[in-house]
């Protein structure tokens, strides 16, 4: 399967581990993500297939464990 966007919790992600190591190789992908620094588990990803335009939300909090992208498809925006 090759799917536009994908949105994944637990990822148990962490800064050892680069965007590129998740990506496959002829299916390129904008990652947008938010680890669980503190604890073992926990984060959340969004990837975007690259002929999307997407953007990331910056949110003001740091204590959530969220990630807010808005999407672009041809005409139509897609936002929270």
């Amino acid at each position: 399967h090759e799917p536009d966007v994908i949105v994944a919790t637990e990822t148990w992600l962490n800064q050892n581990i680069y965007d590129a190591e998740l990506k496959a190789d002829n299916y390129m992908y904008v990652i947008y993500r938010q680890d669980r620094e503190k604890t073992i588990g926990g984060g959340v990803l969004i990837a975007a297939h690259q002929p999307i335009n997407s953007t990331e939300i910056k949110t003001e909090s740091e204590n959530i464990e969220a990630v807010w992208v808005e999407l672009t498809l041809t005409s139509q925006q897609l936002s929270p």
